[in-house]
């Protein structure tokens, strides 16, 4: 088993525009709910992808962000 600080958790595409386009969205928030605050608990990294997507300019960027907020 790796050691939590070898380990992270990576959440993709969970902002409020993404989740709502999907019906499995229900059922998946409430166990990030619990997922993510036991994973910092454990010393984990929390990251969250986020698709960003700029029309005007053509351009689709994947970024990892790391949220220290609460959800």
């Amino acid at each position: 088993m790796n050691a939590p600080s070898a380990t992270a958790l990576i959440v993709g595409d969970m902002q409020a525009g993404i989740v709502g386009a999907y019906a499995f969205a229900d059922a998946v928030l409430p166990v990030l709910e619990s997922v993510i605050p036991a994973a910092r608990d454990a010393g984990v990294l929390v990251d969250f992808l986020v698709d960003r997507v700029f029309p005007a300019r053509g351009v689709e960027i994947l970024t990892a962000e790391t949220w220290t907020g609460s959800l």
